[in-house]
């Protein structure tokens, strides 16, 4: 695959970007420091966190600029299914879908991000619900790896709208 230019970079993949670099910062325990200072900046005690929260907090984010803001760039029905239906068969068989109602997953976790219907679990899990009329119709708790094979399975699906001249002319107006 050739490199993709600063000037062409989108929302979703700049976010993943982004959140690969504080991973990997993360994992290092590069960011600690930093963590510490601006905990106790804020009142915080950054010694009771098992470890700085910076995972947990950016799934959040994350997940708002992979799943719900490319659907507000472009209205194209086309681009919407075809990012749906290629996020289903990439997750299919992993653990954390029931494939009984596998093909609402997308539409259902991008409600559940849209309306914040989201909520931080003491076990680590992160809890996603869609209502309608006030009731729950649909919900799932998603592990941090979980909720990477989803991230991931958003962004392979929107670099390859990225790659397919049909596709990428709903986004941009133009074949390029």
């Amino acid at each position: 695959m050739k490199p993709i230019p600063f000037s062409e970079i989108d929302v979703p993949a700049a976010a993943m970007l982004e959140h690969e670099t504080l991973n990997f910062a993360s994992e290092t325990e590069a960011l600690n420091p930093a963590w510490g200072k601006v905990a106790e900046k804020h009142g915080f005690d950054a010694t009771s966190y098992p470890a700085p929260p910076f995972l947990q907090t950016r799934y959040l984010s994350l997940l708002y600029l992979i799943v719900v803001f490319p659907r507000e760039l472009s209205s194209s029905d086309l681009i919407r299914e075809f990012v749906f239906k290629k996020v289903s068969n990439d997750l299919a068989g992993s653990v954390c879908v029931d494939l009984t109602r596998f093909d609402a997953f997308p539409q259902h976790l991008r409600n559940a991000i849209s309306h914040a219907n989201i909520r931080f679990l003491e076990s680590g899990k992160v809890a996603f619900w869609d209502q309608k009329g006030g009731k729950i119709n649909w919900q799932i708790e998603l592990s941090g790896r979980e909720i990477e094979l989803v991230l991931k399975a958003f962004l392979n699906a929107y670099l390859e709208v990225r790659s397919t001249p049909h596709l990428r002319i709903q986004v941009t107006g133009v074949i390029q």
